[in-house]
């Protein structure tokens, strides 16, 4: 039975077949805002409360709630991490009551994440029970996590994303068969920081930060940047033509690289998010920046300053975490759900692929040109909510760096084992 998803601003109920007959589409609010998740958090917990009472008098109804487990995938190349390799942990349910799929590992550390699967990056997978303990804690402040990524076939209503979150520190096991997972929209009823590396499928890549205080909880707005979306959650900082099916930047036909790096000052705080899309022998990167975050809150909050915020999680340490479905309603990520805006305006909606791939995990130092270019631009004075630097830049430093991180990712897989 395919995996049919219903959405509720974005967020997946990953239901089986049968279930798509049901009208569970009309409990979510069309045109839901990010800031009003009331509806949106009844919208999936009446959801997924109905689905087991409407397909109670199916046969095999078991299999539609059924969580499986924890699963130990393997320990996949991760250069820069521990001993260069890290456990992969795959999550029993994408959300409450509804099974996930299961990522695999293959040949020399390829990370095959199917559809509908979630993927933890751990230090152990011991046992049979998830433990908040066994998922990596990676110090990011002054690095770039980096990795290379087909998702060649994914087209419009598919959704690949890489999420950075709090899981070391959620003490909350959560409504996910107990596995931890936080996030800024409580998907399994746990919220925590939130860095969303990138949310992408062939024509749209949005990458997006979600700030969070214990005292007044996740920022569900978020700042994002890259290129997609429809109407109010449009990004446009680059074009069809540079990202996309033989993008003349990033051909999405073929495997790409992507980075995420956060820049300090002098005094070591956070002063930008940017991420870099690149591909071997293109002429040209895309790169997205935030540097001022200020979150919306009530006016009893005070003023919050997100990069603080984010900060704070980079320095404890966040968990790699990657998923990947699909659904007929991604007005957020690509402009499919009315046609008339977005990358996928014109475009007709297939099935996902089963699968897509990713390789070569690296976490390293920030690169010493874009440190310095970060502490000269911290220096200087800024405005508004959150300033933005992005477009094109020569592909020729990814060109020269090439062959040393191909010399380090052959060291760390000789040095991991499944």
């Amino acid at each position: 039975l395919k995996p049919c998803w219903l959405k509720c601003r974005g967020h997946s109920l990953g239901t089986r077949h049968l279930a798509c007959v049901l009208p569970l589409q009309a409990l979510c609010p069309t045109g839901t805002r990010p800031s009003h998740m009331v509806a949106v958090r009844q919208c999936l917990a009446l959801a997924t409360a109905l689905a087991p009472l409407l397909l109670g008098s199916l046969a095999g109804v078991a299999a539609f709630s059924e969580s499986g487990g924890k699963k130990c995938l393997g320990r996949a190349p991760f250069q820069g991490f521990q001993d260069n390799v890290s456990e992969l942990i795959g999550a029993a349910e994408g959300i409450p009551g509804l099974r996930a799929s299961t990522a695999e590992l293959q040949g020399e550390g390829v990370l095959v994440a199917k559809l509908g699967s979630r993927t933890y990056f751990g230090t152990s997978c011991v046992g049979d029970s998830y433990s908040r303990h066994e998922y990596a804690a990676i110090e990011l402040l002054g690095k770039t996590l980096r990795y290379t990524m087909d998702l060649s076939g994914a087209g419009c209503g598919c959704a690949v994303a890489v999420h950075l979150t709090s899981m070391r520190y959620n003490a909350k096991p959560g409504n996910c068969s107990g596995d931890h997972f936080c996030d800024a929209f409580e998907v399994c009823g746990a919220p925590c920081t939130e860095i969303d590396v990138q949310e992408a499928n062939m024509h749209s890549f949005i990458s997006a930060i979600h700030a969070y205080s214990d005292a007044w909880g996740a920022d569900n707005a978020g700042i994002s940047r890259g290129f997609g979306g429809a109407h109010y959650t449009a990004r446009r900082d680059w074009t069809s033509s540079e990202y996309g099916p033989d993008g003349k930047c990033v051909n999405t036909n073929k495997p790409f690289n992507v980075s995420v790096s956060f820049p300090t000052s002098e005094e070591g705080k956070l002063v930008a998010v940017q991420t870099t899309i690149s591909q071997y022998g293109q002429p040209c990167n895309l790169t997205s920046r935030v540097d001022k975050y200020r979150v919306e809150s009530p006016v009893d909050a005070g003023e919050r300053n997100g990069l603080e915020e984010i900060q704070a999680a980079l320095g404890a340490g966040m968990t790699p975490a990657i998923s990947y479905w699909e659904s007929s309603s991604l007005s957020w990520l690509d402009g499919t759900s009315d046609q008339k805006d977005g990358p996928c305006k014109n475009e007709t909606l297939k099935a996902c692929p089963v699968f897509v791939q990713f390789t070569d995990f690296v976490v390293e130092d920030l690169d010493a040109a874009l440190q310095l270019e970060t502490t000269n631009a911290s220096n200087s004075s800024h405005s508004g909510n959150a300033s933005n630097h992005s477009g094109t830049t020569s592909g020729d430093e990814e060109s020269r760096n090439s062959s040393a991180r191909k010399h380090a990712r052959k060291h760390a897989r000789k040095h991991a084992r499944k």
